[in-house]
């Protein structure tokens, strides 16, 4: 381990958390098969359901066992699972994004200075999937989610302004 992955701030998934949100889905899709197997509903909403909670299953589950954390600060930059590693010199700003009521942040916003630039390692499937549009307001900007994190506003601003001071950081609660 070098000396800068031992200075790291790493924010991990919360397992137990990912755990439900699998066993709910798992459950889903479980009843939906039942359902298909008995005709108790409309054809179209059996397979919906197994569509849905079958991908939805899948989605939690890969996020269960990846052992990637979510979040990754150092002194050179971010480090986010679905995006890769960002220099601080290609982030704008921070908002960190939490739901009226909790403490906890749920997602975290990073705005870009040259998206096309810094995501060009991103392969272009992950980029289409989990980037929004060109046209949208949100193009220059990607997201680490935190809804399995326990960790609040206040202390990834510390985090992050301690790696970055001159980043711009906004809290936002709704």
């Amino acid at each position: 381990m070098s000396g800068e992955d031992e200075m790291a701030t790493i924010y991990r998934q919360n397992r137990p958390v990912a755990l439900a949100e699998t066993a709910i889905c798992g459950v889903g899709f479980t009843l939906s098969v039942l359902s298909f197997q008995l005709g108790i509903i409309d054809l179209k909403w059996q397979i919906g359901g197994i569509a849905i909670c079958g991908l939805l299953t899948i989605v939690f589950a890969v996020q269960l066992i990846r052992r990637q954390p979510e979040l990754v600060l150092t002194d050179d930059g971010i480090q986010v699972v679905r995006y890769g590693h960002i220099a601080w010199t290609e982030i704008h700003s921070a908002q960190l994004l939490s739901r009226s009521g909790e403490e906890n942040l749920y997602r975290a916003e990073f705005v870009l200075r040259d998206v096309d630039a810094t995501l060009a390692h991103v392969p272009r499937f992950v980029r289409w999937c989990m980037h929004p549009a060109r046209d949208s307001p949100k193009h220059h900007i990607i997201d680490a989610e935190f809804s399995g994190i326990p960790v609040t506003a206040q202390a990834l601003t510390q985090a992050l302004l301690q790696r970055r001071p001159t980043l711009s950081v906004t809290q936002v609660a709704g």
